[in-house]
């Protein structure tokens, strides 16, 4: 699929790398030739699990942790849940993974503890993920 992200033009850059660019929106995980190289499960997950970037609205409903998170992050989370508003979504829709190392457990976090009691996912979706469970 294509991707969603688009740069930002009018966002002040941070000073730590004055040349960045700032993107926002939302991209699949998925690829065309997964099929080829990936289980179905694993198939299904980068279907269903996108990365996107950070909103206010995404921050303000957090729970403090070590890392923090800042608008324009980069996160991942359930694509089913991300047009709802942040404090409605179930357990664990969206992880903000503090390196890129730190994905692939996010992506499994949202498999394990989201997933299967997303309230947004279609049925027929569930049933596929509960078949290839």
């Amino acid at each position: 699929s294509k991707a969603q992200f688009k740069a930002k033009e009018d966002e002040e850059l941070s000073p730590l790398d004055p040349n960045a660019k700032r993107y926002e929106g939302q991209c699949l995980l998925s690829l065309p030739e997964d099929i080829n190289f990936l289980s179905p499960l694993r198939c299904f997950l980068r279907q269903n699990v996108c990365a996107f970037t950070a909103s206010e609205k995404d921050i303000a409903i957090r729970t403090p942790t070590t890392f923090s998170v800042r608008v324009g992050q980069v996160g991942v989370g359930c694509v089913h849940c991300l047009s709802v508003e942040p404090k409605m979504r179930s357990n664990r829709a969206v992880c903000f993974p503090f390196t890129s190392a730190r994905i692939y457990q996010s992506v499994a976090d949202i498999q394990r503890f989201h997933l299967g009691e997303c309230r947004m996912m279609p049925p027929d979706v569930r049933a596929e993920f509960l078949r290839l469970q």
